[in-house]
């Protein structure tokens, strides 16, 4: 189609999965053109704009809810005077940040000075330094808690939470997979050989039955088509489902935004983790998959309450 631009051309520009390019469609902020629905989607300059205004609100930390009411209002001035809003909440933010850090500056100041000698938790320490702890912990209601003594953890901005729905799914393990590589390009090669259509794949680090490590290789998950049944080393097994916050990544930042991943969900009021592995999402995996493949990570979550 002239003028328009694949799916999968589109994912590898801005660096988002397809999934995600379909969940903006999903929840109607994005929109796509295609013949039928067995054909690949195609957007046109139009939308790839959208798209990129789309990345760069989520970019500020706008949320996908914010997102659509945005998109619907009909005076430019209202989204104006949402941006303003955010904006003398960052400058509040900031100055509570500055003060905060004097404080943590003249504290530093005082320890070195005061506690060569003394234990930290004693009771003589010297009543400046309870006065500025006191006052450093009041900042905290407007900036946050600060990791200390803690490796830092970059902020993730895009992050959603998704009902994944149950899935009879293919699955293939194994034990001494040097790379989740390896993993994903054998059940690429047995799904291409089976002419299987990709919906859903999923990989995650399986846990020892035995409980004698902790990891002992990889699993893939392939959603199979109705009625089909693998043979062989493939095994069919049920995937239940179920709620996750998801981010998109590369292979070559996951770690980092794993961790990442999970400080976000320890940080909401909303959720909290559940029992179950984190799973790595492939959408276009092919033989070649490796260090730049787009990649969704998710994590179970469940709703408090």
């Amino acid at each position: 189609m002239t003028g328009l631009a694949k799916i999968n051309d589109v994912a590898l520009q801005y660096h988002v999965s397809t999934r995600t390019l379909r969940y903006y469609e999903e929840i109607g902020i994005l929109a796509s053109c295609r013949s039928d629905a067995e054909q690949p989607r195609f957007y046109s300059p139009e939308q790839v704009r959208r798209l990129e205004q789309i990345l760069a609100l989520r970019r500020v930390g706008a949320k996908v809810t914010e997102i659509q009411r945005i998109f619907a209002m009909e005076e430019p001035g209202e989204a104006l005077g949402a941006f303003l809003a955010q904006l003398r909440t960052l400058e509040h933010q900031e100055r509570a940040i500055r003060e905060r850090r004097e404080l943590i500056e003249r504290l530093l100041i005082l320890f070195r000075h005061e506690t060569h000698e003394r234990r930290l938790d004693g009771p003589d320490l010297p009543s400046e330094i309870v006065a500025l702890a006191e006052r450093s912990v009041e900042l905290r209601a407007a900036t946050g808690s600060l990791p200390v003594f803690a490796e830092h953890v970059r902020r993730l901005t895009d992050v959603r939470v998704e009902e994944v729905p149950a899935y009879r799914m293919a699955r293939y393990h194994d034990p001494v997979a040097p790379s989740c590589f390896d993993s994903w390009r054998h059940m690429a090669a047995w799904a291409c050989g089976n002419k299987l259509p990709l919906v859903r794949a999923f990989g995650y680090c399986a846990a020892n039955p035995e409980g004698i490590i902790p990891k002992y290789g990889y699993d893939v998950l392939f959603a199979l088509p109705h009625g089909f049944v693998p043979k062989g080393h493939i095994e069919a097994v049920t995937f239940p489902g179920g709620l996750y916050a998801v981010t998109t990544t590369t292979y070559r930042e996951y770690a980092a935004d794993w961790r990442a991943l999970g400080q976000w969900v320890r940080e909401q009021a909303e959720y909290v983790d559940r029992p179950g592995p984190g799973l790595e999402e492939l959408n276009d995996f092919n033989f070649s998959v490796g260090p730049d493949a787009v990649v969704d990570l998710l994590c179970p979550v469940a709703r408090r309450g």
